[in-house]
């Protein structure tokens, strides 16, 4: 007597399935890209920073300024300025170039156009 005995459905699965976990899964990179979108730093931003960032730098590689200002300034790109330390006068420049992230290349430079302090920097 084959096939005479009681026959059975299989079981359900109870979960979310394969098409919820896919919509759980866009859904996360949806949310992850706005909030990604909205908290990154715009290079206007980076580039406001650029005064404290170069003057922090300067009183720690060369000492106390005795005169700091801004010279220049192009909105989302770069800023320029000079700097005076023990009396002599040092031309810094404040850029966001190819640094990615919250972080900006800082290059100053003194009377002879050597460069003094040239490095990356995190805000």
């Amino acid at each position: 007597m084959s096939g005479s005995g009681p026959t059975s459905t299989p079981a359900r699965r109870k979960g979310p399935g394969c098409l919820g976990i896919a919509a759980l899964v866009i859904v996360g990179v949806i949310v992850a890209f706005l909030v990604f979108a909205f908290t990154r730093p715009t290079d206007e931003s980076r580039i406001e920073q650029c005064p404290r960032v170069v003057r922090e730098l300067i009183e720690d590689r060369l000492g106390e300024p005795s005169a700091f200002g801004t010279t220049e300034h192009y909105p989302g790109n770069q800023m320029k300025g000079s700097a005076t330390v023990d009396g002599v006068t040092y031309e810094w420049i404040c850029s966001i170039g190819i640094t990615r992230g919250n972080r900006v290349d800082i290059d100053v430079r003194d009377s002879g156009n050597a460069s003094v302090i040239n490095e990356i920097v995190d805000l």
